[in-house]
């Protein structure tokens, strides 16, 4: 059996296998800098929240069981942007009526704010980075306005 070869992904570096699907960690389509591959299988009930910022501008992203939505909004600062990513993933469970969510943010500040006070049976966990890569990946895009609002 020939083990499967592993490249870097030009998205967000991660090891992927080599072939033309997009990465499982950020949905870049091999060849591309723009171009996603349909949504990775997300475990059921979890969301994936992150922001990007740069010189005052923010891209946010909310991904996983609530749909895939991106945002572009001015902010001040990169914790702000954040706590912004997981109350508009918030909001869009709220408008939904969805209960029993897992949101996962990869700011550990942000994470332990919420943490405390679970709404609506919703959990807010840490998760590195490279686990939350499509959301991440979403988020820089939406900032640079490279994608349509996807939700």
């Amino acid at each position: 059996m020939t083990p499967t070869r592993l490249v870097q992904c030009k998205g967000c570096r991660s090891g992927r296998p080599n072939d033309d699907a997009g990465c499982p960690w950020c949905g870049l389509l091999q060849g591309s800098s723009r171009a996603l591959a349909p949504a990775p299988v997300l475990p059921p009930g979890t969301v994936y929240v992150d922001a990007s910022v740069r010189e005052g501008v923010a891209g946010l992203a909310v991904v996983g069981a609530l749909g895939e939505f991106t945002r572009r909004v001015s902010t001040d600062s990169s914790m702000t942007a954040e706590r912004w990513a997981l109350e508009w993933g918030f909001a869009i469970a709220r408008e939904q009526d969805r209960r029993d969510l897992l949101f996962r943010s990869d700011c550990v500040g942000v994470v332990e704010r919420f943490n405390g006070s679970p709404a609506r049976g919703w959990v807010v966990e840490y998760v590195p980075r490279k686990l939350n890569q499509r959301a991440h990946h979403l988020s820089v895009l939406a900032r640079k306005r490279t994608l349509e609002a996807v939700g």
